[in-house]
């Protein structure tokens, strides 16, 4: 919903982004890749109709909200 633009969608992230800063939770924004990485593996292994393709779409979507979270760190 973030990166379609979606209020819903920018209003869940702007409160996950507050929740994640250094002031709140303090999840350092250089784990971030990793936790992508780690979602498209399990995507990959719980997926039967997953393809390299599908996986870098799925980058494609989650990269501009995570993005987002670590600019608010």
């Amino acid at each position: 919903m973030y990166a379609d633009g979606v209020f819903a969608g920018e209003f869940c992230l702007e409160e996950l982004r507050i929740s994640h800063n250094r002031k709140h939770m303090n999840i350092n924004p250089k784990f971030y890749p990793y936790w992508i990485q780690s979602l498209i593996q399990a995507v990959s292994e719980l997926d039967p109709e997953f393809t390299p393709e599908l996986g870098e779409l799925w980058r494609e979507v989650i990269t501009p909200g995570v993005t987002f979270l670590g600019d608010g760190y």
